[in-house]
């Protein structure tokens, strides 16, 4: 992660209406560019970072209201410091993406993390260039990328984003975790909560509202996506 200079974070709050959310150390940004940030509209998430429970503790009150893919790329928790992970689960307030795909994961750990965040657990995929097509290596942030046996690994084996579909996401929630599928759905769009342009526009059905839908099967296979209102697959 890098840190944020003034003209980056101006740059950011200048256009604010375009940017959804951006992700931060906060161990590594002072807690008025955080205030900043978050004043200007932006939903600032915790993530990438090695952060201590109380450094993640200011940086919430700071205004961090979101944390990035939990468990991944932060701290193991342990009995006695729990770190980025231990405070997100702490902090009943603070909304949290977890990666659904069984690898970057245990589904144990995420049934656990269902149980103490509710309804502010939010399903994402960290999806990468494999995710729906054939593709065996990609360059990702500058580094080469190679897909084997489910995993997006650089050459360290260290995981560099998923192959995870959003469809593929709601059935392992289902089929793994015993979560039911009206909830994956509302988990699937949790971020809309942590975001009122979003809730404004996005997350139900009612007029006036964004007209993104799928349509799938009992078994998950999507037979039609319609964005802004327009039909764009059909099976």
């Amino acid at each position: 992660m890098r840190k944020p200079d003034a003209a980056l974070v101006d740059f950011l709050c200048e256009n604010a209406d375009v940017i959804t959310k951006v992700t931060l150390a906060p161990e590594m940004v002072p807690a008025e560019v955080i205030s900043k940030l978050a004043n200007a509209g932006i939903v600032v998430s915790a993530g990438h970072s090695n952060a201590t429970l109380k450094e993640a503790k200011a940086g919430f009150r700071a205004g961090i209201t979101f944390a990035t893919h939990l468990y991944n790329a932060m701290p193991y928790i342990t009995g006695r410091e729990p770190g980025l992970a231990g405070a997100i689960l702490d902090e009943a307030d603070i909304y949290c993406g977890i990666i659904a795909d069984g690898l970057h994961v245990d589904y144990a750990n995420i049934r656990n993390a269902k149980r103490l965040k509710g309804d502010k657990l939010c399903l994402v995929t960290d999806a990468t260039a494999p995710a729906g097509a054939n593709i065996e290596q990609f360059i990702f942030a500058g580094k080469t990328i190679y897909y084997r046996n489910g995993l997006c690994v650089d050459e360290n084996g260290t995981l560099s984003g998923s192959s995870l579909t959003m469809i593929e996401g709601v059935r392992n929630l289902v089929e793994h975790c015993g979560i039911a599928l009206d909830e994956v759905l509302r988990m699937g769009d949790a971020l809309s909560g942590a975001c009122d342009w979003r809730e404004k526009r996005l997350g139900t059905l009612a007029a006036g509202k964004v007209a993104n839908l799928t349509a799938f099967t009992p078994d998950f296979k999507i037979t039609k996506t319609i964005v802004n209102g327009n039909e764009v697959v059909t099976q």
